[in-house]
């Protein structure tokens, strides 16, 4: 073993030890393993036996399995091209290991990895109760696929608790959200739904967990919430049409590799969403920005293809994190930690615009606010 692999194993060992100090769930999970018999000490005895809410088995099925098989994640994986549409804009990637694309320091890597196993192995649990038991429920209605802002739907960033995510606000109508999870709680508590996403993830990354174990395969699921993009908008994108064709394109490749992964799935593609800027060091929330030729031109081109595309349809939020103020179009700050990431006050509001499409595609029937 080369010793920057050994390195690597030995942080990501390191990272298994911290999130398990961390996560609550880990505990609670421990102690069904405590009181079950010896034969149903495994996650897929328990998730037989026990209603396990998606989050818990997203949170604790992957650490208790891998530490009783003592086992690590692989990382030397390469996936090979799909040929996946004729459509000239919709690209594919040649999918190569997030360290190798992203180019991510051994720590950061240890964290993907982690992440990334877990996802995989919730799906593949997830697959194998519905596998036993076809229509009785037992898969995933609503899924999310995305960066930091999907991961922020679990409380999460590089898979710890996120302290400002955690935070009671007061929104409209003077309700108050006691932190994300109440967020998601009062939104999508009724549906059995799971959120797959990673911290500082592009468009190729995520492509490469669809093609190594994170596709909804399996699952029944009914409908993908896709959001990414953000972290490949800069300011070459915004400046060269050509760039915003081709950031355009590897997202659709990701609609597909979605598609594909189930016939009868539905993916609602979300618009990059707008985002701040900083001028001398200070923040700025006006709009537009440099940003903005990139976020809106790859947007324009991706409501272009779901519109012609089955199953998929665009929905572009922006409008709902956006005010004018004194003549000028501002990002709402109340929605915002900091100039890219919704607070929880944002995610609520995003789970409001979310709402209208589960409306639309008649999935989960009514959440909290409508009861």
């Amino acid at each position: 073993m080369h010793d920057r692999d050994r390195c690597a194993t030995v942080l990501l060992e390191l990272a298994i030890v911290k999130r398990v100090l961390s996560w609550h769930a880990f505990a609670a999970r421990q102690a069904l393993l405590r009181s079950a018999p010896q034969s149903a000490r495994t996650p897929e005895a328990l998730a037989e036996s026990v209603m396990v809410s998606p989050t818990y088995l997203l949170l604790t099925g992957n650490l208790c399995s891998r530490f009783s098989r003592g086992e690590h994640s692989s990382s030397t994986q390469r996936a090979q091209m799909n040929s996946v549409s004729t459509n000239p804009r919709l690209n594919v990637i040649p999918a190569l290991h997030p360290r190798i694309v992203v180019g991510r320091g051994l720590t950061e890597v240890a964290e993907w990895d982690l992440a990334h196993a877990t996802h995989k192995q919730a799906i593949q649990m997830t697959a194998a109760r519905v596998q036993r038991k076809p229509g009785a429920g037992h898969g995933f209605q609503l899924v999310f696929y995305g960066d930091s802002i999907t991961e922020g739907w679990r409380g999460l960033r590089w898979g710890y608790d996120y302290g400002p995510l955690q935070e009671t606000v007061e929104i409209q109508e003077g309700s108050v959200r006691s932190g994300i999870q109440d967020v998601w709680k009062v939104h999508f508590g009724h549906l059995s739904a799971a959120a797959f996403g990673i911290a500082a993830d592009k468009v190729d990354t995520l492509q490469w967990r669809l093609q190594n174990g994170e596709a909804p395969e399996g699952i029944e699921a009914q409908l993908a919430i896709l959001l990414i993009g953000t972290n490949d908008l800069d300011e070459a994108v915004s400046q060269d049409p050509g760039k915003q064709d081709d950031l355009a394109g590897r997202i659709m490749g990701c609609c597909q590799l979605l598609l594909q992964a189930d016939p009868n799935l539905k993916v609602a593609m979300l618009g990059i969403l707008p985002k701040g800027d900083e001028r001398n060091g200070q923040p700025r929330y006006d709009l537009p920005n440099r940003w903005t030729p990139g976020q809106e031109g790859v947007n324009a081109r991706l409501r272009i293809y779901c519109d012609s595309t089955t199953r998929a349809s665009f929905h572009d939020l922006s409008p709902a994190f956006v005010e004018e103020h004194d003549g000028h179009v501002m990002l709402q700050k109340a929605l915002f930690l900091d100039l890219l990431h919704p607070s929880v006050a944002g995610y609520d509001v995003m789970a409001s615009e979310i709402q209208k499409i589960l409306k639309h595609h008649k999935i989960g029937g009514d959440s909290q606010l409508a009861s």
